[in-house]
């Protein structure tokens, strides 16, 4: 039965390549380069067929099918993938043969090619394997199914993909899911279902590497601070001031002592009567009396103010110590003595 099947593939074969020279034969008369170019292309591909070439003559016939693709070149390449054992690319250009076949209404030998590529349909469909993906709805984002290392397009999930028998690889990956795989040992004409679970991935902390541990030096030795030196005191403030009162004093003792010698002038003059050079005198023991006044009230008050700038400071800025000042302002006949002692 099976040797009958052959011969009839045979005999529908050899149908088919007689309808391609045929055709060719037709159209000799208007053929262009490229024309004949193909013709020569699909002559070498049959006689590696006959020599039992298959996968030459699979390169040929595509070369050919370059230039122009018809029923007759598809169904031959069909022939030429089954004899390799190429069950999907056969079913593939089987398909199309019998479909370009049914459309091509001008096709010499129309029912005879469409017979045969039917005939192969129904010959490779026997020995493929048809692979159903089922994924979960609503589909993850950024699903990737793959079925052989080959992307299975979105619009094929539920839908049956035919494959080579033997061990179907289906596998599965989306972002944030752990991946999906599974192996299937399927044979020729069975129909086999894969039902993609994706479980969500653990979300794992970010592990931190940890820092190799760090030798930490001794802070560097600091010089010892200078002792700082206490207040020095208040400075020569409260000498200048002090200076300029004993000064002040010690003018009004001259101008004290020029008034004495102004009111003894008058004395003098007066004896037995006073002449008008006594008004002078007077006038100049008034004059010098008030400079003394003045310069005693004005040095007194700057000796006073130099000595309290002066304790203060030192009751502020350094320990108290006891502390004795003495001021002595004695009259004599030259003037007033101004005398300041003490402790300090």
């Amino acid at each position: 039965m099976e040797a009958m099947h052959e011969m009839r593939q045979r005999w529908a074969s050899a149908g088919v390549l007689a309808t391609v020279f045929l055709a060719g034969a037709a159209a000799h008369a208007q053929e262009g380069a490229a024309d004949v170019a193909r013709r020569d292309l699909i002559a070498q591909a049959e006689a590696a067929a006959t020599a039992g070439d298959h996968a030459r003559a699979v390169q040929l016939g595509e070369r050919a099918a370059q230039l122009r693709i018809t029923p007759t070149i598809q169904y031959f390449l069909a022939r030429e993938h089954l004899a390799l054992g190429h069950s999907v690319e056969a079913l593939g250009y089987s398909g199309a043969c019998a479909r370009s076949a049914e459309a091509d209404l001008t096709l010499r030998n129309r029912d005879g090619v469409l017979q045969a590529c039917r005939d192969l349909v129904a010959e490779t469909g026997r020995r493929v394997v048809r692979v159903i993906v089922h994924v979960p709805t609503p589909a993850p984002a950024g699903l990737m199914v793959r079925v052989h290392d080959a992307e299975l397009p979105p619009t094929l999930y539920d839908i049956p993909y035919p494959v080579a028998p033997g061990v179907v690889v289906v596998e599965a990956s989306a972002p944030g899911h752990l991946p999906f795989r599974r192996e299937l040992q399927v044979a020729a004409s069975q129909t086999a279902l894969v039902d993609v679970r994706l479980e969500p991935a653990a979300v794992t902390p970010p592990v931190v590497a940890a820092l190799p541990p760090v030798a930490i030096a001794p802070p560097p030795s600091r010089p010892p601070r200078p002792v700082e030196a206490g207040p020095r005191g208040p400075g020569v403030g409260p000498w200048i001031v002090a200076g300029t009162g004993a000064t002040a004093l010690i003018l009004g003792g001259v101008f004290y002592a020029l008034a004495s010698g102004a009111r003894d002038d008058r004395a003098a003059d007066c004896v037995g009567g006073c002449s008008p050079v006594s008004e002078e005198h007077d006038a100049r023991y008034v004059d010098f009396l008030k400079a003394t006044n003045v310069a005693l009230v004005v040095g007194g008050a700057a000796l006073a103010g130099g000595v309290t700038w002066f304790l203060i400071d030192r009751l502020t800025h350094r320990e108290s110590r006891p502390t004795a000042l003495r001021l002595d302002l004695t009259p004599s006949a030259a003037g007033l003595t101004l005398g300041l002692g003490g402790r300090f």
